[in-house]
């Protein structure tokens, strides 16, 4: 949790960790924490994080490729929000889900 913390403030160059090394890395520590912050029921912590992951931050100097597949965060997305009770915000991220498997 401590890392988590600190990478916001860390700024890297595009050739560290190879490329989309540091913005995977992001993504996979959003998506544990949305599922711990699920497992505690904490559902609008949940949604914060798994949004988190669909965005690349500024600090990491490089973007999603445009064919990277975020199916799996849209899934945990739309779990979060129907837990939360957003049930046409759940519908429509299991519909993107859908959408970008293919």
């Amino acid at each position: 949790m401590k890392l988590a913390n600190l990478w916001p403030a860390a700024s890297f160059q595009p050739w560290e960790g190879g490329e989309g090394g540091a913005l995977g890395q992001h993504v996979r520590t959003q998506l544990a924490l949305g599922r711990a912050a699920l497992a505690m029921r904490d559902f609008a912590g949940a949604r914060c994080y798994f949004e988190r992951a669909l965005e690349s931050p500024r600090n990491l100097s490089e973007a999603k490729h445009l064919l990277a597949n975020q199916s799996d965060i849209h899934y945990w997305l739309g779990c979060a929000l129907a837990e939360y009770g957003d049930k046409a915000g759940a519908r429509e991220q299991l519909a993107c889900r859908r959408e970008l498997q293919g």
